[in-house]
């Protein structure tokens, strides 16, 4: 359904914005598991970077009719499907922990997202898929070993990194 019901409703809306002749933008959803699989997702990732594949072709196909097509891809969201996940403290905690921004996302984080992509401020935005992860699919490579000696490329040390050396 996901992918299916995306399509639909977007085939749907697209249609009145075109005979009102008033263009406009659509954002669909997808999810950081479309970006980067997770464990025991099944099909759920894939499902998902395929509404981000079809966000890009509505906004190519769209684009000139004046409709902006784009995605919001929602991280560790402390919401919705998620709730069972973060009733227990622990892991709630755990994974907070992992996120760049120390938090778990909200609701009102997507929310905000969705609304600069529906904005004019947004006007030239088309075809992309803006992640609401508070860093996370960028971070994970700090998960990984890695010899305190190589840490010193860039512009913190003798050859430094962005931030304080730590043995991984």
């Amino acid at each position: 359904m996901n992918l299916t019901g995306t399509f639909l409703s977007a085939r749907a809306v697209a249609r009145r914005m075109i005979d009102a002749g008033t263009g406009g933008s659509l954002v669909t959803v997808t999810s950081m598991n479309g970006v980067a699989p997770g464990p025991n997702a099944g099909a759920y990732g894939a499902t998902k970077a395929a509404v981000a594949l079809l966000t890009r072709q509505m906004a190519l196909e769209w684009g000139p009719l004046g409709i902006r097509a784009n995605a919001v891809a929602p991280g560790l969201i402390d919401a919705g499907m998620s709730e069972p996940i973060y009733a227990d403290d622990e892991i709630r905690a755990r994974r907070a922990e992992r996120v760049p921004l120390g938090r778990l996302g909200t609701a009102a984080d997507v929310a905000g997202a969705v609304l600069f992509l529906l904005s004019a401020e947004a006007a030239y935005v088309n075809g992309t898929e803006l992640l609401v992860d508070g860093g996370v699919t960028s971070s994970v490579i700090s998960t990984l070993p890695r010899p305190r000696s190589v840490d010193g490329v860039g512009p913190g040390g003798a050859g430094g990194s962005a931030g304080p050396a730590t043995e991984r």
